[in-house]
């Protein structure tokens, strides 16, 4: 059956105009005072309007991820205003909100469901199984905008993949009240997939894109159940035995149904693809499944080349630097908001000529690792940088560092950059709770400390000439009691306490490019030499070591959030690995079953190759970082572009620290 176009003949001109522009419903949301609520909307299934369904209106929980949400639009809400309770879809599927409905609060993040009703079916069918949802974001949108609201399978899957971490059911919607930007942020990040005016994928500016195939893709295996009776129907049975994850339970609705596949997106790749009905009303371009269910949003700008390194700082500000030089900075919804390549401007006047002349010579040429501190600054490390054939550290403003975000801060020498006699060719930077900047020298094996204002090292050369001498240092880590680790080309990881002392070493590793500290002081290291990633204890057990498992493929880079889960990303396998690390946690803040080392992404894919994201076009992904929505930030090397998967990580305070809390 063709696809109705109802939801498009009941809106007004501004919304159509609203739909050819770019980022409508995306950006900074601006408050004042609160007021009634007032929209009007449509609920369509995939091929025509839903009558019958019930639209609630909810306010998102403040108990910590997955808190039960507040239903706004009750019985006594109504009692002394114009609206009705409940609201129920007409016969097209249309519904209006009007009457004593407000906001609790100006930065109220709030959402819509719509629960049962029929689509389009015989008189006195109810979809029971039918539960869709649209993200909306900011409460003050609501009275000020008074939108146009379109509640279907893409806004359902755009909600899903956005809200994840944040959502158990679709009226348990929630956070900390701590992490308000986090969850404002998975509002936002719902409405770069799904446009809620019209029900179809966002129009996104210039330099940005998603996976829009597979958004609709995941919408027209909804659409099959959405559009039946329900109950034991074929459409809702097919869908919820492919969204069963392993060991779990089969859904009973269609965005509960939508949520386990984004959370397991790896798993029954292929049956959820075969979920959708022979007459799909999105146009996805697939003809056979994707690879995972992972979603991404892919970010270009003119300036970036080769980006090795990535972080975010306490705003959620993603910030990237190339191995030649550019410094980026991207909003929390991929919006470039600096591509500089800095430099030192040199002027020269011509003795016969007179003329003067001013070249610009670049300070960043060979860069490898970048860290933000407590106080919000970012300092780079220039392995051999032109100031000084032995490298340079470099450190730059933030907007939370209460500067101009991106400038260079002038040392004390006048210069932009820190070239004592200690720093020697620096492959890694890191930070520590105490603002404490340590910086990796590859030639001697050795770690120097800064802290902001002071020009010289407060200790120079930090475990060069230990017991065990490592050889060609390769990762760095700071842990929770300022100590650090030390991983080498070779197969040495090495611990040293805060004085520089040699606390331990083990042998265990193979070419060890990133390493990352849990909450319990465990290290975790990706062995780049052999396809393989390792865990080593602070006691220097005998540590873990995997090969090839949850796709490991040549691993450059690895982060953990604070949900303790592993993140590994694969620098030939251009894919994400993820591992159980120790009390890997769900949603509920339960422990899981799984045994730390246990590969969650799958070794072996739909198309043989495992690992996670291998339909965003990852290309040498490199360096990767969790933030405090939930999505996971990745330097996509070789494609000089930087991925954001929405929804996949446990929210992560930034900037991420030796011990990764929740914000």
């Amino acid at each position: 059956m063709p696809r109705k176009l109802s939801l498009y003949q009941t809106a007004s001109p501004l919304l159509l105009l609203c739909a050819a522009l770019t980022g409508c419903g995306i950006g900074t949301v601006t408050t004042s005072s609160t007021g009634t609520i007032q929209l009007n909307g449509q609920v369509h299934g995939g091929q025509q309007g839903v009558s019958g369904s019930t639209v609630q209106l909810y306010a998102v929980g403040t108990g910590g991820n997955g808190s039960a949400a507040t239903a706004l639009i009750t019985s006594s809400s109504v009692q002394s205003g114009t609206g009705t309770y409940p609201v129920l879809s007409d016969a097209n599927g249309n519904f209006t909100i009007s009457g004593d409905y407000t906001c609790p609060t100006n930065t109220t993040q709030v959402y819509i469901v719509a629960t049962g009703g029929n689509p389009g079916l015989t008189q006195g069918t109810n979809n029971n199984a039918l539960v869709m949802m649209t993200a909306l974001g900011n409460c003050n949108n609501l009275f000020t905008n008074k939108p146009y609201v379109v509640i279907n399978e893409v806004t359902t899957v755009a909600a899903a993949w956005a809200l994840a971490p944040f959502m158990s059911a679709y009226d348990h919607v929630g956070s900390t009240s701590t992490n308000t930007a986090g969850i404002s942020n998975a509002m936002l990040n719902a409405q770069l997939l799904a446009n809620y005016s019209t029900g179809v994928a966002a129009t996104l500016p210039s330099g940005e894109t998603i996976e829009t195939n597979k958004l609709y893709a995941l919408a027209d295996a909804l659409a099959t159940c959405v559009n039946s009776t329900g109950g034991s129907s074929s459409g809702c049975s097919t869908l919820f035995s492919a969204a069963k994850p392993a060991g779990g339970t089969a859904p009973s609705n269609t965005l509960n149904a939508a949520l386990n596949i984004v959370r397991n997106p790896g798993q029954n790749v292929a049956a959820v693809f075969g979920a959708i009905g022979g007459t799909p009303p999105f146009p996805t371009g697939y003809t056979q499944a994707p690879n995972d269910w992972t979603m991404s949003l892919t970010i270009t700008s003119p300036n970036m080349v080769l980006p090795t390194v990535i972080d975010i700082d306490a705003n959620g500000n993603v910030w990237a630097v190339g191995q030649e030089g550019t410094l980026d900075e991207y909003s929390p919804q991929g919006t470039v908001l600096s591509d500089v390549n800095w430099c030192d401007a040199v002027t020269t006047t011509d003795p016969i000529t007179g003329i003067t002349t001013s070249a610009c010579t670049k300070y960043l040429q060979e860069v490898f690792g970048m860290a933000i501190d407590t106080n919000g600054y970012i300092w780079v490390v220039d392995y051999q940088g032109p100031s000084n054939s032995s490298g340079e550290l470099v450190q730059f403003q933030s907007s939370s560092s209460g500067g101009t975000a991106g400038a260079p801060v002038q040392q004390a020498n006048s210069n932009y950059y820190r070239n004592d006699t200690s720093i020697q060719f620096p492959q890694a930077v890191s930070a520590d709770s105490n603002g404490n900047v340590f910086v990796l020298n590859t030639d001697p094996s050795s770690a120097s400390v800064y802290t902001n204002g002071t020009q010289a090292p407060v200790y120079a050369s930090l475990g060069q000439y230990p017991p065990y001498y490592i050889v060609d240092p390769l990762g760095l880590a700071v842990d929770s009691s300022h100590g650090f680790w030390m991983a080498d080309a070779d197969n040495t990881v090495s611990h040293y306490n805060s004085s520089g002392t040699l606390n331990g070493y083990v042998t265990c590793c193979n070419e060890s490019y990133g390493i990352a500290t849990d909450s319990g002081g465990n290290l975790w290291v990706a062995n780049y030499g052999s396809s393989s990633f390792s865990e080593v204890t602070s006691s220097f057990s005998t540590p873990l070591n995997q090969v090839s498992t949850g796709g490991v493929n040549h691993p450059a880079g690895v982060a953990i959030d604070a949900g303790q889960n592993v993140w590994i990303a694969n620098y030939r396998g251009k894919s994400i690995t993820e591992i159980a690390g120790i009390a890997n946690t769900v949603l509920t803040g339960t422990l899981t079953a799984l045994t730390a080392g246990t590969a969650i992404s799958p070794t072996t894919g739909v198309y043989t190759t495992g690992g996670y994201g291998l339909d965003a076009s990852l290309n040498s992904p490199i360096a990767l970082v969790p933030d405090a929505a939930g999505n996971l930030w990745v330097a996509n090397e070789s494609n000089n572009d930087v991925v954001m998967f929405f929804g996949m990580a446990t929210p992560t305070k930034m900037p991420i620290q030796p011990t990764p809390t929740a914000p």
